[in-house]
């Protein structure tokens, strides 16, 4: 397994699909190789200025490990990626940005071979622990009662 190298680190996006507001929401989760994780949730799209909640947790170290070997197996550390000509209208989008070895390496949101990286994806959400997933989808709810179209 090759080494994890002293600067990893990593932000996921997503971005709910195209939805009338207040039912449209974004996050980011940041890892970093200490094992600082950290997600900014957006209640609504962003440029109506909603609130910004932040939650930190930590990441094991063996979770990290994992995740790093993955991304590894996966290919993710290249420059180059086949994007879709045609953008899916409605649909939500992913994408994440890794450093490593000094070098950023980013996986745009819409390429043609998107089960290259889901799993990536799927562990990147896991290591939010469920405690806080709740907590901001229950104040997603919340604002979304308060702010009615």
């Amino acid at each position: 397994m090759q080494p994890m190298p002293s600067d990893f680190s990593l932000r996921y996006e997503w971005r709910e699909g195209s939805l009338p507001p207040p039912h449209h929401y974004e996050y980011e989760i940041h890892v970093s190789r200490g094992g600082e994780g950290r997600i900014v949730f957006w209640p609504d799209y962003p440029m109506h200025d909603p609130p910004v909640w932040t939650e930190t947790f930590e990441v094991e170290a063996e979770a990290l490990r994992g995740l790093h070997a993955m991304i590894v197996e996966k290919g993710l550390l290249r420059q180059t990626w086949a994007e879709v000509d045609d953008d899916p209208v409605g649909s939500s989008l992913e994408s994440v940005q890794i450093v490593a070895d000094g070098q950023r390496f980013v996986v745009p949101y819409l390429i043609k071979e998107p089960e290259t990286v889901r799993g990536v994806y799927e562990a990147v959400k896991s290591l939010v622990p469920a405690a806080i997933w709740t907590k901001l989808m229950s104040r997603r709810e919340q604002y979304a009662l308060d702010h009615p179209a």
